[in-house]
């Protein structure tokens, strides 16, 4: 199959990020720099497109997108590496049974001259073109004025219930679905100081939505939160 290589890439950041549910679901353990050049790439895919194109972007306007600052070429490099090297596992159910897929983020990623062309692994098109149901869409310019990782996983999880208005969840499962260990901040207080409050006020601050939450204990012992999810 032939593969595409467009014209450098005009990022605009009004563009729409479209994912599969699935996809958004799956469990990653992704910085907030990777993900954002993730959620760039997928900005850049057309309705009309039946496969994935090598999309080309300048050294220059990546850098500013993602607030790189004075950090040189060899740190997006290395973030690309991290994004050739790393997967996300993705759940799905086939005659009532579990099946777990490892999917690589990026099958390359290639520098020349200022440019850097980048090309999603082939594994993630059911969950990236031609969706027709089962996903969610927001524009690019909602995360990338995000800097935590953990507000940038929470606004996509969140986002595909918006409509619903609320979502609960187990505190380990939550953890787990945010790319940390059960056992990071074991704590409550905790967690819920470095990873719930910061994500709060940054999705207040930053995106079209926001959310409230309330803990709920078994025992004396926080266990689960149900978030409160609302457009702004």
């Amino acid at each position: 199959m032939e593969v595409k290589i467009m014209e450098i890439a005009k990022i605009n950041q009004n563009n729409y990020v479209k994912k599969a549910n699935k996809l958004i679901e799956g469990r990653d353990k992704l910085t907030a720099n990777e993900q954002k050049i993730i959620l760039i790439l997928a900005s850049q895919i057309r309705k009309e497109d039946t496969t994935f194109q090598i999309y080309s972007f300048s050294y220059k306007e990546l850098n500013k997108l993602i607030n790189l600052g004075a950090k040189n070429h060899a740190y997006l490099e290395d973030i690309t590496r991290g994004l050739v090297n790393k997967s996300i596992e993705i759940e799905t159910q086939e005659d009532n049974k579990t099946r777990r897929t490892q999917i690589s983020w990026l099958a390359s990623a290639d520098y020349r001259d200022g440019v850097v062309e980048l090309e999603f692994s082939q594994k993630m098109r059911p969950y990236l073109i031609e969706l027709q149901e089962n996903f969610t869409s927001y524009q690019l310019k909602n995360v990338l004025a995000l800097s935590s990782r953990h507000a940038i996983k929470l606004y996509e999880l969140l986002k595909q219930y918006l409509n619903i208005g609320h979502r609960t969840w187990q505190l380990d499962d939550l953890k787990l679905d945010l790319g940390l260990n059960i056992d990071t901040y074991p704590v409550w207080y905790d967690f819920k100081k470095y990873v719930i409050i910061p994500a709060k006020k940054e999705l207040q601050k930053n995106t079209d939505m926001s959310f409230e939450f309330e803990q709920i204990k078994s025992g004396r012992k926080v266990t689960a939160l149900k978030f409160y999810i609302k457009s702004q």
